[in-house]
């Protein structure tokens, strides 16, 4: 990326955290709340940054982390609603279920990228500008 497109790029406004996704048929509602994780801890601190509930089509992320870490955990979750609308389960040949996963989250990363400007701009800013 030329020198000027990154000062550019880290100069502009932060981005809001989107309210939702799309996803193929599917929407997905973001939330951030403050203890997504379902697990506890000892101390009784969230063992999850993030979850998805797949069937209400709800991403929880945790209102305690700092936005960068907030966009990479909110990325994982993406990576759960793909894993849904796709299916889990693949063919039993180790080597044909891995070129499976790798066409169903290349696919699916595409598509959100495609559906979601809001979505890859907030992505864009927290993660690209992270060094």
């Amino acid at each position: 990326m030329p020198c000027g497109m990154r000062n550019w790029a880290m100069a502009r406004k932060a981005p809001d955290l989107p309210k939702k996704f799309r996803f193929g048929p599917y929407t997905f509602t973001i939330r951030v709340v403050e203890a997504p994780g379902k697990e506890r801890s000892d101390e009784g601190k969230a063992l999850n940054d993030g979850w998805t509930d797949c069937s209400r089509g709800v991403v929880y992320i945790d209102q305690t982390l700092p936005a960068y870490t907030r966009a990479l955990v909110l990325h994982h979750e993406c990576g759960h609603a793909i894993a849904h609308v796709f299916g889990r389960t693949g063919p039993e040949d180790e080597e044909k279920q891995e070129e499976h996963n790798i066409n169903v989250f290349s696919t699916g990363y595409i598509m959100l990228e495609q559906e979601n400007p809001a979505l890859m701009d907030y992505f864009d800013y927290y993660l690209r500008n992270k060094r």
